[in-house]
């Protein structure tokens, strides 16, 4: 495995995140499974083939990007984007304003936002938007074979629900606010064209930085995040993604970026065997939260646990029955295959496991399921 680690924090003496050179089919996907997504590591991959298939390069660079003659990107194709996806209607940010913790978000056509986007008054970003779902036949990019293993993303293409695969594009000053990922799922960042700072901190070092209320910052770029002297300085992490170059976001990993100059990305939330317990943990907190906010109900109302996982739903956008759904969907799948995906295999028993005592509907279905994968397993480990 090629690693560089020349890429040093910017401001703080923090882990270094490794930049890993792809050469063909070298790191494998089992070493960086092994060696980072499963320790929860944050990574970049570089070189040209962390972005193509089969020593293809991804459609998106000759179909959205304009090339000087010696091949070198200078700009968006507009004319190209906004001839055959400016009826698109995107979800679009407003840098320059704060809402609830967050940038107001509205909808536009694709054609307006490009018009607008780095001039006036307000700093608009193009986010989540769901390209892949809206142009099923348009093969602008590939999943890149390190992050292929998606049990949320391939449960929802196959249930034809809302997935977790966007393309993002905004201008020079664009930026997401403090956050963790839905679910506290893995995410990959793929830079198309363009540059991002990235501020990161490992989990539980967002806890540093709440207020008395308990709530995070918007902004970890102003004091005080920014003074040594703050308590989680040292373990604030900054990283400059450059142009084709992948990062990965491990679980939990509280995050804000901003765009160096005009970026399009690629960008995928999603968990596997890796992290689907973190997932899970992280959902029964949250609905600890829930249980802890109307308890005061609990004598009075009727069907009260089964409240507080509609509200679990409304505030995650899934209660234990989706995510338990999730791992069926993927068990049932591995074990109607002919040659059997031992890791994913182990990881769903384990989770099964975990989920029997909790008071669910299908726990016949799960003890089934925990049956057959351990007469299975029993042929390869």
């Amino acid at each position: 495995m090629n690693t560089d680690h020349s890429i040093n924090t910017i401001s703080a003496p923090s882990p270094i995140i490794p930049r890993i050179k792809v050469f063909g089919n070298s790191p494998s996907p089992e070493e960086i499974r092994d060696n980072y997504i499963a320790k929860n590591l944050p990574f970049i991959l570089t070189g040209d083939a962390c972005l193509s298939t089969n020593s293809i390069p991804w459609k998106v660079f000759d179909e959205w990007l304009v090339c000087s003659e010696n091949g070198q990107v200078s700009q968006l194709d507009v004319e190209h984007i906004i001839r055959h996806y400016g009826e698109d209607v995107v979800p679009v940010a407003d840098c320059s304003k704060q809402e609830y913790g967050t940038h107001p978000k509205t909808e536009m056509k694709f054609t307006e936002f490009l018009s607008r986007m780095g001039g006036g008054d307000c700093c608009l970003y193009l986010k989540d938007y769901h390209f892949v779902r809206m142009h099923e036949d348009v093969k602008l990019y590939e999943t890149p074979a390190y992050f292929t293993s998606d049990w949320l993303n391939e449960y929802c293409v196959d249930k034809g629900k809302d997935d977790y695969r966007f393309v993002y594009l905004g201008s020079t000053g664009s930026w997401t606010p403090f956050h963790a990922d839905v679910l506290h799922s893995f995410s990959w960042s793929a830079n198309v064209v363009g540059k991002k700072r990235w501020i990161l901190y490992p989990p539980g070092k967002e806890e540093l930085m709440k207020d008395q209320l308990g709530n995070l910052p918007f902004d970890v770029t102003i004091e005080p995040y920014t003074l040594p002297t703050h308590p989680s300085y040292p373990h604030r992490v900054e990283v400059t993604q450059s142009s084709r170059e992948i990062i990965f976001v491990p679980s939990g990993w509280h995050h804000q970026v901003h765009n160096l100059e005009t970026t399009l990305s690629v960008n995928h939330n999603w968990f596997n065997g890796c992290n689907a317990e973190k997932c899970w943990n992280y959902l029964k907190y949250n609905l600890q939260l829930v249980e802890k906010e109307i308890s005061e109900f609990k004598d009075s109302m009727t069907d009260w646990e089964s409240h507080c996982q509609v509200l679990l739903r409304a505030h995650m956008g899934f209660h234990f029955e989706d995510f338990i759904e999730i791992l069926i969907h993927i068990a049932n799948k591995r074990l109607g295959m002919n040659r059997p995906q031992v890791f994913d295999l182990v990881a769903l028993r384990d989770m099964f496991r975990q989920i029997a005592n909790v008071n669910i509907s299908r726990r016949t279905t799960i003890e089934t399921l925990v049956k057959e994968i351990n007469k299975t397993l029993q042929y390869y480990i």
